[in-house]
């Protein structure tokens, strides 16, 4: 998860890049960044909850796999590929 001080640092930045690039216009900044701090929270949830059920398939396999193994970051990588394609991020 990421602290909140990360989360606001990558808020502000979205939405300077958002400006400086005309990609919004806005009669309130303050909304601007309402609606990104929604986006970028769920887009996190969204993360987070992939990375759950990834340990979670990965927990439930017979063979005990130590996390930071090489086969772990193989199946790690390999189920969360697999779950973010069915995600609503797949296209992200």
């Amino acid at each position: 998860m990421l602290s909140a001080d990360r989360q606001s640092n990558w808020l502000h930045l979205i939405v300077e890049g958002l400006l400086k690039e005309g990609l919004v216009q806005y009669s309130d900044k303050d909304k601007v960044i309402r609606a990104t701090q929604r986006a970028l929270s769920l887009f996190i949830q969204e993360h987070e909850q992939i990375e759950q059920r990834v340990r979670q398939k990965i927990a439930s396999l017979k063979r005990n796999v130590s996390e930071n193994s090489s086969e772990w970051e193989v199946l790690y990588s390999r189920y969360y590929d697999e779950e973010l394609s069915r995600s609503h991020l797949r296209n992200a």
